[in-house]
Formats: C-alpha cells, structure tokens, sequence
C-alpha cells in the first residue's frame, strides 16, 4: 500500500463479511513476520473506515470515498467482485466489457475471457465518482492471475489506485494499494468484534486529517 506520504509491504491478514453486501465489514491487518501488527484498518456497520499507523501512532478515518476510493465498495474491489451501483443504467457494451451510470457516477468494466471453460472474469474497473459542488473523483482497479474457484475465478493479483481529483494522470495516484492473495477460505463464523474496537484502544494515538 502506498499513500502521499508513506508506503507499506507487509503480509496481511484480510477478513471479509458480506452477509449485508449494502454495508459489508472489513478488516485488514498487516504485519510483519514476527507477528508485530504495523497497521490495521476497519470498515464497520456503520460505514465507518479507520486506518490506524502502529509506527507513527497515528490514525484517520472517513466516510463515502478515501481519496476517491469507494469505501463501502473496497471489500467487493478486494475481492474481484463485479457489483454494479444501485440505480445503474448500461450505457455501451461490447466484447471487451461495459459502462453504466448511476446516480453518483459512470463505470466501465473489462472482463476477459479463461480456459477451461471458457468463463468470464472481471479484469479492470474504471470509476468515477460524482461528489459534492460537482468535484469528480475516480479510482482504476486492474486484475490478473486468476485463481479457480468452484463456478467463477477470483483474482490473485489487484492493483487498485485513487484520484482525489478525476483530472489527476493515471501515473500520479493519490493512493495505491496492491494485493497479492496466498489463501482464501470461504464461509467461515467470524466474530462481530473482528470489525470493531474498545473506545479506549486509540487513547495515546493522534488523528490525522486526509
């Protein structure tokens, strides 16, 4: 992961609850080979992100987008799900993908093709987001080697990059993220206290603005 400021290379443990796919929960903790946590984000209930920096003790979080990252949306991107804003009308289609609007913005989706099968997987994203005073901001999300899945392929590599401004080149990111999947398990009980945390656990942090 790699912001303005700083860039992170840990391995990660990554756990995912979509059994609200409206307000999915996330939970990415990275670490390092000591088991040292360095950093760990949420996404709640509520909609609420948190990022939490264990070496500078700081932390932010957000609501909506992270600059131009849908949030309610990232554990669907994470995963290399094609999930479709609500409201959405198909604009153009043809055989390398489609684009479709919405309320809040336009959407174009590649999918490629793989053997045995043949059968459709989602190989890139382009977003933009629509967002107050008419200010537009995007994000490009690219995928590749496919793992296989019983019934569809997922992803083993995703590269996701934000724009806080939809005008910004694709080359100059205002955050990066790249994830490299080991092992994925499915449908496994997780606790509802994975995605959340005590009110004192911040006590001693300082809260950073974006």
């Amino acid at each position: 992961m790699r912001s303005a400021d700083q860039k992170l290379s840990f391995p990660a443990i990554i756990v995912i609850d979509r059994s609200n796919p409206v307000a999915p929960l996330l939970r990415i903790e990275a670490m390092d080979p000591l088991g040292v946590t360095h950093a760990l984000m949420l996404l709640d209930s509520n909609r609420n992100f948190l990022s939490i920096d264990f070496d500078q003790r700081r932390y932010f979080s957000a609501q909506g987008t992270w600059y131009g990252l849908p949030l309610d949306q990232l554990p669907d991107l994470l995963l290399g799900l094609l999930a479709l804003p609500g409201h959405h009308k198909l604009e153009q289609s043809d055989e390398q993908g489609f684009r479709v609007s919405s309320d809040h913005g336009r959407f174009r989706y590649e999918i490629t093709w793989i053997d045995p099968g043949p059968r459709m997987a989602l190989k890139k994203i382009d977003g933009e987001i629509e967002r107050k005073a008419g200010r537009k901001e995007k994000y490009i999300v690219e995928y590749s080697k496919y793992l296989d899945v019983p019934d569809f392929y997922l992803p083993q590599e995703v590269n996701l990059k934000s724009y806080s401004q939809a005008s910004k080149p694709e080359d100059q990111p205002d955050l990066e993220v790249h994830i490299a999947w080991r092992e994925r398990r499915w449908n496994e009980e997780i606790p509802a206290q994975v995605f959340s945390l005590s009110p004192d656990f911040l006590r001693g942090f300082s809260k950073e603005s974006f």
